[in-house]
């Protein structure tokens, strides 16, 4: 009926085990579908490439525009101001 204290010492100490070791694969399960949310897809990544690609061919395409607005502008002042003694 009664049990002695190395028993239920014994009882306590194989349940703190396995409620220790429950809490370490809730760890590790947590750890693994965190690990697997932070990385992103093969797909994903591609298209993060492609993307900075576009980003970079459409910076050029505006410098080349500004440049070429900039020469057509330092065409027309002189169309309109000619130079003296020409």
């Amino acid at each position: 009926m009664y049990h002695s204290y190395v028993s239920i010492e014994h009882f306590m100490r194989e349940h703190q085990r396995d409620l220790l070791a429950t809490a370490q694969r809730a760890r590790l399960a947590r750890g693994v579908s965190r690990r697997s949310e932070r990385r992103p897809t093969l797909f994903v990544r591609a298209l993060a490439v492609v993307g900075k690609g576009l980003v970079i061919v459409g910076r050029r395409l505006e410098d080349r525009a500004a440049a070429a607005a900039r020469t057509a502008a330092a065409g027309m002042y002189e169309e309109q101001h000619p130079a003296v003694g020409c």
